[in-house]
């Protein structure tokens, strides 16, 4: 796992294939779903989408990376970035991540 940058709580990083599992359970928590426009929840393209950019970096023109508890390295959101899109902001952060039922980053 290459960490890219980490907050007192949170870090950054590469995906790796054991995030699988979370990031399947947030992507189809109804109320982190309900502010997004994710199409494809399935554990095949999420799996998909982890193999793809476990390896990218800052110089990729897309990427995909995790976000994850820095005292657990429980995956509790991602993190989109992209060169190409200029009608889209360029970090197009999780609107809402939950973590026990409790709202930890919201629309930043």
């Amino acid at each position: 796992m290459k960490i890219i940058l980490y907050t007192e709580r949170l870090h950054l990083s590469n995906f790796r294939l054991d995030d699988l599992e979370h990031l399947f359970e947030y992507r189809n928590n109804k109320e982190c779903g309900k502010y997004q426009e994710w199409k494809d929840t399935s554990k095949e393209y999420l799996k998909k989408l982890i193999e793809t950019n476990f390896d990218r970096d800052l110089n990729n023109d897309e990427m995909q990376f995790a976000i994850a508890l820095k005292r657990t390295d429980k995956l509790i959101g991602d993190l989109y970035i992209s060169k190409k899109k200029r009608k889209q902001s360029l970090l197009d952060l999780l609107y809402l991540l939950i973590f026990k039922g409790k709202v930890i980053f919201l629309n930043c």
